[in-house]
């Protein structure tokens, strides 16, 4: 009963609709274009899709030591914080690089540690750049955890530990910008 309702319950609202709008009007033929097809298919327009979030979780050191997960595989461009958490044994840490690769393979130096070109340097405790602070890596104790705020242009970064031998051991996840 409810499914001949809907389309009945449509089809007249689109009858008023084009019955209080002026013909001549280019609005009223949009409406009624709009009504139209929502009778014809039965279906209500998609919802918009949800913004991409300006912040994530990234958890460390679990479920084994050398994991780094992101919550969320992309974020949106601009003003991006990183709630970390390092739940592992040992001293890790953040370091966010622009790149096209894949985080795995990133070119690294004779350590094993990834190279850091196209690293993005994050803003200081008060949110403004830390004066003279170059380095991209925010370290995180066992067990602590903290905020990463950075800006982030649209691409693909790299999101690593790059503590000797957490590279090598697979400490590194990919995050998208949009």
């Amino acid at each position: 009963m409810r499914r001949i309702l809907i389309p009945i319950a449509i089809a007249a609202a689109s009858i008023v609709v084009a019955g209080c709008s002026d013909s001549d009007s280019s609005d009223g033929a949009a409406v009624e274009t709009v009504a139209t097809e929502a009778t014809t298919t039965g279906q209500a327009a998609p919802p918009p899709e949800p913004a991409a979030p300006k912040s994530a979780v990234v958890t460390m050191g679990a479920p084994s030591e050398f994991a780094m997960v992101p919550e969320v595989p992309e974020v949106a461009a601009g003003r991006v914080t990183l709630d970390v958490v390092n739940e592992g044994s040992i001293e890790h840490e953040v370091v966010l690089i622009k790149t096209s690769r894949d985080s795995g393979e990133l070119p690294t130096d004779a350590s094993g540690a990834a190279l850091e070109d196209g690293a993005v340097v994050p803003h200081g405790g008060d949110d403004e750049q830390a004066e003279g602070d170059h380095h991209a890596g925010v370290h995180f104790a066992t067990g602590t955890s903290g905020k990463m705020t950075v800006d982030l242009k649209p691409g693909n970064y790299a999101v690593v530990c790059n503590l000797p031998g957490h590279y090598e051991a697979g400490m590194h996840a990919n995050l998208k910008v949009i």
